[in-house]
C-alpha cells in the first residue's frame, strides 16, 4: 500500500512536470507549490522559485504572489523586500487580495518601499472588500490607531468582528484579534462597555493559550467586573499566563497573593 502511494505521488509530479515543461502556466504554479511546501516531493525552495518564476512571468497572479512571498521570507533566495514588493504589486494590480494585503504590510512597515500609511490603508481596504479576514484585521488596526485614516474605534471593532467571522467552517484569529475585541468591550471602545462580552471574547483567546486574554480574565475576576469578585479564579488565570512566561502576570500574581495572605484571618 505504501509503495502504491509513493508511486501515485511520483506519477502526479511527473504529470505536472510534463505539463509545466509544455508551458501550462497553472501546472508551473502547482509544481512550484509542491516543491515549496514539500507536499508530494522533497521540499526544494530553489526548484519552487524556478517554477513560480515561469508562471509569474506569464502574468499568473497567484504565482506572482507566491514569488513575492519567497523573496519576503528568504526561501530559496536572499531576503529582498523590494523584489517582494515588485511581485506583490503585479499580483495586487490584478486584484489578488492576499497580495494586496501583503503589499499593504510592506508599506505599513516601510520594507522595500517608502513607508506610507495612506497606501497601506488603500491596499488593506481593497483586500478587505474581497472578504479577506486578515486584511479586515489589518484595516481594523488602521482605524484603531488612526494610521492613514481618522481614528474610529467603532469601525475598528466592526472590522475586527468581521475578521473573526466563520468562513467555510473556519474562524481566523489573526494576531489574537479575539483578545483585542475583548479589550474593546471591557474598555467601552467603539461600543458600550460590556463585561460579559469581554469575558466571552477573552475566553476564546485564553483557550488557545493567549496570555493577554488570560490576564484579562484574571482582571475581570479580581475587580468583579460583570461577575462576582473571585480572587481564586483571578489567581488561576494569572498562573496560566505566568506559566507561559508572561512577566506582568508573574508580578501581578505575587502582588495578589500578598494581598490575599494579608486578608486571611489571624
Amino acid at each position: 500500500m505504501e509503495n502504491n502511494n509513493k508511486g501515485n505521488k511520483m506519477n502526479k509530479i511527473e504529470k505536472l512536470r510534463t505539463a509545466a515543461e509544455q508551458g501550462d502556466v497553472k501546472a508551473q504554479r502547482e509544481l512550484g507549490l509542491q516543491y515549496d511546501e514539500g507536499f508530494d516531493v522533497e521540499q526544494d525552495y530553489k526548484e519552487a522559485m524556478k517554477w513560480y518564476h515561469m508562471a509569474a512571468e506569464s502574468n499568473d497572479a497567484v504565482a506572482q504572489y507566491y514569488l513575492g512571498a519567497m523573496y519576503e521570507d528568504g526561501n530559496g533566495v536572499d531576503v529582498d523586500y523590494a523584489e517582494a514588493a515588485r511581485w506583490y504589486r503585479k499580483a495586487a494590480e490584478q486584484g489578488d487580495d492576499v497580495a494586496q494585503d501583503s503589499l499593504g504590510l510592506l508599506y505599513l512597515q516601510g520594507n522595500g518601499v517608502e513607508q506610507s500609511d495612506t497606501k497601506a490603508f488603500s491596499l488593506f481596504q481593497k483586500a478587505a472588500e474581497q472578504d479577506n479576514p486578515v486584511a479586515c484585521y489589518h484595516l481594523g488596526r488602521m482605524y484603531y490607531n488612526g494610521w492613514g485614516v481618522k481614528q474610529d474605534y467603532a469601525e475598528a471593532l466592526r472590522l475586527f468582528l468581521d475578521s473573526v467571522e466563520e468562513r467555510d467552517g473556519v474562524i481566523a484569529d489573526v494576531n489574537g484579534c479575539t483578545c483585542t475585541i475583548g479589550d474593546m468591550y471591557l474598555d467601552g471602545l467603539g461600543t458600550e462597555q460590556n463585561c460579559e462580552e469581554a469575558m466571552n471574547w477573552y475566553q476564546k483567546s485564553a483557550d488557545k493559550g493567549d496570555t493577554d486574554a488570560q490576564f484579562g480574565i484574571a482582571a475581570i475576576y479580581h475587580e468583579g467586573l460583570g461577575v462576582e469578585e473571585n480572587n481564586s479564579e483571578a489567581v488561576k488565570w494569572l498562573q496560566k499566563a505566568a506559566d507561559k512566561g508572561d512577566e506582568e502576570a508573574k508580578e501581578q500574581l505575587i502582588q495578589l497573593r500578598k494581598i490575599l495572605g494579608k486578608s486571611k484571618p489571624q
